[in-house]
């Protein structure tokens, strides 16, 4: 009978405790990657902290479905935060700002620090049609004109 007890017993606290904690990842994976709507058809995405392989494609979903959600015609991918980029993280960036595009949203890229040029630089990756600025204000001073 006490094996009983102690077997559904730790069954169910082992239930609660992996449904807290996925529900704790959601949250976090949520808070990750935000997308920020600052005017009525501008957002801001920054990348703020390591990111790896599970923050990269996250990247991708939020852009789209709350650039969508929000009816943004520009987002702006700040890296000022990101202390660095991999070659993976760097070609998924990319290909956001492709799908991006592909629905209807404009992407600039803000906060490009010399490691993270010199990495994008290294994949081969044609940035001459996608709007970089040194920083985000500036970004937003252009894009408002």
């Amino acid at each position: 009978m006490v094996d009983r007890a102690v077997h559904w017993l730790s069954i169910s606290y082992s239930k609660s405790y992996y449904a807290r904690f996925h529900a704790a990842e959601s949250a976090a994976l949520e808070l990750s990657v935000p997308v920020i709507k600052v005017t009525d058809t501008i957002g801001i995405l920054p990348l703020v902290g390591d990111i790896d392989t599970k923050r990269a494609h996250e990247l991708m979903d939020k852009a789209l479905i709350k650039g969508s959600d929000l009816a943004l015609d520009h987002i702006i991918l700040d890296l000022s935060g990101a202390p660095i980029i991999d070659t993976m993280v760097a070609n998924r960036i990319f290909k956001v700002i492709d799908a991006l595009g592909l629905s209807g949203i404009s992407a600039t890229l803000t906060g490009i620090r010399p490691e993270i040029a010199h990495t994008m630089i290294n994949l081969g990756i044609n940035l001459s049609n996608i709007p970089i600025y040194l920083s985000l204000h500036i970004a937003m001073k252009e894009l408002q004109k």
